[in-house]
C-alpha cells in the first residue's frame, strides 16, 4: 500500500504477489481478495485498469470473497468502462446499486465501492446515480478511501465527491471538492492520487471556465505531469 502511494508500482506489484503467495500457503482466506484489491489499485493508478476486466469477472465468483464485499462489482464496472465496454460497465454498476445504492452493506469495502461507482457514473454520464453517490459520500469527505484493513488506498473521498459533482454538472461544488482532494492527498503523501486529483481538478476548472479558471487548470495539469515523472512507471 505504501509503495503504491509512493508511485513505486513495480515494487508494489512484486510485494503484492509475494504477500499473496505467503497468504495462500498459510491458508489465509483473504489472500486472493487482498491481492486483487492491491492489483486493482496498482492498475488504476497506472491507467491500465481496463486490462483487468477478465480477471475481475473471475474474481467476483471466488468462494473466498465475503458475501458483503461488493467492491469487485465496482472495480469491474470501472475497468469495463475504461476499456470501452459500456454494456458490461452498466451491468456491473446496476448490480452494485440494486434497488437503492443506500442499502449497500456498510462493510470495510463500502467506501471504495462507492468510489468505483462514482467513477463509473462519470464515465457513463449517469447523473442520477452520481447524485445518489454524492448524497451518500458527503459525510465522509475527510477520509481516505481504504480497502479492508488498509491494504490499498485510493486517496481522498473528496475525489469521488468532486467526480460525482462534475457528472451532475455542479461545477462550483466539483471544483471545491477536487481542490480539497488535492490537499488531502498531499497530506496523505499519496502521490498518484495527487496526480489524479490535480488532473480532474483541472478538468473541472476548464468546464467551469470562470475568471482565472483556465490558467489555474493549466497550472494544475503541469504540476500533475511534473509529479508523475517521479513514478517508477508512467501512467497511460
Amino acid at each position: 500500500m505504501l509503495a503504491i502511494r509512493a508511485g513505486r508500482f513495480r515494487e508494489a506489484e512484486a510485494g503484492a504477489q509475494a504477500c499473496a503467495e505467503v497468504g495462500q500457503a498459510a491458508g489465509d482466506l483473504d489472500a486472493l481478495g487482498w491481492y486483487g484489491a492491491q492489483l486493482v489499485a496498482i492498475r488504476w493508478f497506472q491507467g491500465r485498469l481496463g486490462e483487468l476486466v477478465p480477471v475481475l469477472d473471475g474474481l467476483m465468483h471466488s468462494p473466498t470473497l465475503s458475501p458483503i464485499d461488493n467492491s469487485y462489482y465496482a472495480a469491474l464496472a470501472v475497468a469495463a468502462a475504461k476499456a470501452g465496454d459500456r454494456r458490461t460497465a452498466a451491468g456491473a454498476l446496476a448490480r452494485l446499486c440494486g434497488d437503492d445504492l443506500g442499502a449497500l452493506p456498510r462493510s470495510s469495502t463500502w467506501l471504495i465501492s462507492l468510489c468505483g461507482a462514482a467513477e463509473t457514473a462519470y464515465l457513463l454520464q449517469d447523473a442520477e446515480t452520481a447524485a445518489r453517490i454524492s448524497e451518500l459520500l458527503r459525510p465522509f469527505g475527510h477520509l481516505p478511501a481504504m480497502a479492508s484493513l488498509a491494504i490499498a488506498c485510493f486517496g481522498s473521498v473528496h475525489y469521488p465527491l468532486g467526480t460525482a459533482a462534475l457528472t451532475t454538472g455542479e461545477l462550483d461544488r466539483a471544483v471545491a471538492h477536487l481542490r480539497a482532494a488535492v490537499q488531502h492527498n498531499l497530506a496523505l503523501a499519496h502521490w498518484p492520487a495527487v496526480v489524479f486529483s490535480r488532473r480532474r481538478h483541472a478538468e473541472a476548472l476548464r468546464h467551469r471556465g470562470g475568471p482565472g479558471d483556465l490558467p489555474a487548470a493549466d497550472r494544475e495539469a503541469a504540476a500533475a505531469d511534473e509529479e508523475e515523472r517521479t513514478f517508477s512507471e508512467p501512467a497511460r
